[in-house]
């Protein structure tokens, strides 16, 4: 899912000059126009200086996605990789892993990934907490040590489940 579209302008030219046959310009396609529906503040568990947000957009086609940034991450050592989860519902759910963190300490993705498009936002009504994990394999289908972690506010489930008894 995009969410951010990069139209690439022709450049260079110091030319000023108006001609009658125009260089074409790329045309915008018709994607989904995504609107932020909330912010969670993501913070290091161990009281690290890791922290960052995840920002949760909504299209008028009913899509879902999102974004997390964040700094102060710890560069990625060789062999492991940065995972995103969401954890406390039925079960934890990847969401897939993020970019290699270099000595910058500045992490950032996106995503569902196109295989969990459909899947995202159920998982997300579900789910207690946003968590971001160091991973040793691809494969794991249990989230590893965290490093950064956000409660998802109980006001933003869209589920027919109240609390109560």
């Amino acid at each position: 899912v995009a969410i951010v579209v990069l139209i690439v302008r022709g450049g260079g030219n110091d030319d000023n000059k108006s001609t009658d046959s125009a260089a074409a310009t790329p045309t915008p396609t018709a994607t989904a126009q995504f609107q932020p529906l909330g912010e969670l503040n993501l913070t290091s568990p161990t009281g690290g200086k890791a922290k960052g947000n995840m920002v949760v957009f909504a299209s008028a086609d009913g899509t879902i996605a999102f974004t997390i940034q964040a700094t102060g991450v710890p560069a990625s050592p060789d062999g492991e990789a940065y995972a995103v989860w969401l954890t406390g519902g039925d079960q934890p759910h990847r969401l897939g892993f993020a970019p290699q963190v270099g000595s910058d300490g500045k992490l950032g993705t996106s995503g569902p990934r196109q295989q969990d498009a459909e899947s995202f936002a159920g998982w997300f009504a579900q789910a207690k907490h946003v968590i971001v994990t160091r991973e040793t394999s691809q494969s794991t289908t249990q989230p590893g040590p965290t490093v950064l972690s956000g409660t998802i506010p109980q006001g933003s489930k869209s589920s027919g489940s109240g609390s109560g008894g």
